[in-house]
């Protein structure tokens, strides 16, 4: 692929501005996620088995408590606990999510979960492995959610501040996330506003960024990033 021309800011827009012409030609592939077709454990031999569990506390029958925070790989993730975090997914953000616990053709890489005492699910993030150009490691973390009868007992904090240390342990150089929510927690683990057109993507001709994206990145500055998937990080 040809080298990113040298253009102008006029060329860029944000989301809903108007249509303007692209820097070069490339088909944007949306980041809508494909089935998983391999549960493979239960909830317990999951919570047995899987790295980065807190330290365990005695359950009692119907207990909500959150007890530990779990990295999950899509590939293995049990069907049970795939229809819970679908139910929170979608309560929260609409029936997209409904089936596959994720809205698309893509599936996410990996997922933190925070399960109670019972083995329920009640809180949820994902991260998701992007293709840039030119081409970087790069992640983005959405699909963050709390269980309503579970907020305020610091559950989103501890499962965003788990898939960042996860996802640097993977090699990731940058990673981004587009929140006003929970932008209070990501400014605490280290995340910057994005500047200008930093990181952009391509749609209907022109090049579009999210307005409240956050960054992290180690090392140098990388170069400007063209995305080449994008959705709701």
């Amino acid at each position: 692929m040809d080298a990113l021309p040298d253009r102008g800011p006029e060329h860029l827009v944000l989301d809903g501005g108007s249509p303007v012409r692209p820097l070069y030609s490339v088909s944007v592939v949306r980041l809508r996620f494909a089935r998983c077709v391999r549960p493979l454990r239960s909830a317990r031999e999951l919570s047995d088995s899987t790295r980065g569990a807190l330290p365990f506390l005695r359950a009692r029958r119907g207990d909500r408590t959150p007890r530990r925070a779990v990295v999950v790989e899509e590939r293995t993730l049990p069907r049970s606990l795939r229809r819970q975090a679908a139910a929170l997914l979608t309560v929260e953000w609409g029936g997209a999510w409904a089936r596959r616990g994720y809205a698309g053709d893509f599936p996410p890489e990996f997922r933190v979960l925070a399960l109670s005492g019972d083995d329920t699910v009640v809180g949820h993030v994902a991260a998701f492995v992007i293709p840039t150009f030119p081409s970087r490691p790069l992640r983005g973390i959405g699909d963050l959610v709390v269980a309503a009868e579970s907020r305020g007992r610091g559950i989103a904090g501890l499962i965003c501040e788990k898939i960042v240390t996860e996802s640097r342990a993977r090699g990731t150089e940058t990673i981004l996330v587009d929140t006003l929510a929970a932008r209070g927690i990501f400014t605490r683990l280290g995340f910057s506003d994005v500047v200008g057109f930093a990181y952009f993507y391509e749609e209907d001709g022109s090049c579009r960024r999210q307005p409240h994206w956050l960054q992290w990145h180690e090392g140098p500055d990388p170069p400007r990033l063209e995305l080449l998937a994008h959705g709701d990080f």
